[in-house]
């Protein structure tokens, strides 16, 4: 194989990995869940789901808050980072890591949006909801960004120095 057909075979791999990387960056999110459909399977997993709260209390160094849909209830806790109002029946949609407490199933909430009601019992994100980070707990995102652009460095330096590599072959 010549030169030139090697440097076309390496930018194009090198472009088709780095497009194949950004769209996983963008796409690759939470499992979306119902309450109910939470098992131990899940363990260590983060997950998205929405529900209301049917209960809230207010510890030291946390919230503790129930979180309820059609198909079941579970316990979540929110590490205090802020001052968040927390009231019963609020709807809301969570990104949390399922963990075990006491053998039984818990959230433990790394993100929070409030959600708006329309009619019935239907949940519905509208623009103006409010949204809590946790940022210390939400890292899945931020580290596979940094991954995504540290290959995407790798490949440009690949390609630079396949370039020079060529260049000094041609002396």
């Amino acid at each position: 194989m010549d030169e030139k057909t090697l440097f076309k075979i390496a930018i194009i791999s090198a472009l088709a990995g780095i497009l194949i990387i950004l769209f996983l960056a963008e796409n690759i999110g939470p499992t979306q869940l119902s309450i109910g459909n939470i098992t131990k399977e899940h363990l260590e997993q983060t997950i998205q789901t929405s529900g209301r709260i049917t209960s809230s209390k207010e510890t030291t160094g946390l919230y503790i808050i129930n979180l309820k849909d059609s198909t079941g209830e579970l316990p979540a806790i929110i590490f205090k980072d802020e001052n968040i109002t927390i009231s019963r029946y609020l709807p809301v949609k969570v990104i949390a890591k399922v963990i075990e407490y006491e053998n039984e199933l818990e959230l433990q909430i790394e993100q929070m949006t409030v959600l708006n009601l329309t009619e019935g019992n239907n949940i519905n994100e509208k623009n103006e909801s409010i949204g809590y980070n946790f940022p210390e707990k939400q890292k899945t995102t931020s580290i596979l960004k940094i991954a995504t652009l540290s290959i995407l460095l790798m490949s440009i330096i690949s390609i630079i120095i396949f370039l020079l590599t060529i260049k000094k072959g041609k002396k």
